[in-house]
């Protein structure tokens, strides 16, 4: 019993770092598309967390396929 509510709450922080990283993703794309912006900074560093959010989720999903819903 203590060993499933253990991987639960595991799951349960793996999920909300998950959200976190894809919004924070979403917001640096928003911001850039927003101002038009040419900051290679900016570009570089959302395209690493898109890179790192899409390993992330594939590998979620071998993983735990029913956690992915699409």
């Amino acid at each position: 019993m203590s060993v499933l509510k253990e991987i639960n709450d595991t799951n349960v922080i793996a999920r909300q770092k998950i959200e976190r990283n894809m919004l924070s993703f979403r917001n640096a794309l928003s911001l850039m598309i927003l101002t038009r912006t040419r900051d290679s900074n900016l570009m570089r560093n959302a395209l690493k967390l898109a890179q790192s959010e899409i390993r992330v989720l594939a590998l979620i999903k071998l993983l735990y396929p029913e956690l992915i819903q699409n």
